[in-house]
């Protein structure tokens, strides 16, 4: 859940409300270079769809290791199998963007 100050327990902070604003902003700038680099790795070099496929494979186990701590230091109130999801699908989502057909759940971090 992102937090938009509209939560009753916690108290209007719009300093965090707006820092986190920016740090959306950003990542979806590294977001936009990473597809944009994929793609002219697509074009222009020796890379093939499956060398992508494969480096995010390798990048599962990082993954699963990062979500385990984050809903570990986060309490109850965070669901793992629902970061799972949402990562998965937006892995999809951004595969879809450079033309590499989407992996499916199959290939989603273990839900452990």
């Amino acid at each position: 859940m992102r937090y938009s100050g509209q939560v009753d327990d916690i108290a209007a902070l719009p300093g965090l409300v707006e820092g986190f604003k920016y740090l959306r902003r950003d990542e979806g700038r590294h977001v936009s270079f990473g597809e944009i680099k994929v793609l002219e790795l697509l074009e222009h070099e020796d890379v093939t769809p499956e060398v992508i496929v494969g480096t995010l494979s390798e990048l599962v186990p990082l993954l699963e290791t990062i979500i385990g701590r984050m809903v570990r230091d986060s309490g109850p109130n965070v669901d793992r199998e629902e970061l799972l999801t949402r990562v998965a699908a937006a892995q999809d989502r951004r595969l879809e963007g450079v033309g590499i057909a989407p992996l499916g759940n199959e290939n989603a971090p273990a839900k452990t």
